[in-house]
């Protein structure tokens, strides 16, 4: 097994990369998409059951209004636009990383 960082190009404070072990690149972009695609999925998530309160609350209106002002932080580009990095070739030896 294999240990890889992927960076997706977004920064926050640092740049946004996830660490993953697996046997190859491919099996580690696949994980990597996933975790990554979470984050937009909960924001979306979020999003639309803020919609649906207002919804109940004060009508489709302003619900729709809400709707078409809000919308997630990330696209697709979040999870699909990853660099795979390779750390460590094998894990199952000892493997010190460098200081960020």
């Amino acid at each position: 097994m294999k240990l890889f960082k992927v960076k997706n190009g977004f920064t926050g404070f640092v740049d946004v990369n996830v660490l993953v072990i697996a046997k190859d690149e491919r099996e580690a972009l696949e994980s990597a998409k996933l975790e990554f695609r979470k984050v937009v999925d909960d924001d979306i998530i979020k999003i639309n059951k803020q919609i649906e309160k207002e919804r109940k609350k004060f009508g489709d209106i302003f619900a729709d209004r809400l709707k078409e002002s809000l919308r997630p932080i990330y696209d697709e580009n979040y999870y699909n636009n990853l660099e795979i990095i390779c750390l460590c070739d094998d894990v199952s030896n000892e493997w010190i990383g460098e200081i960020e």
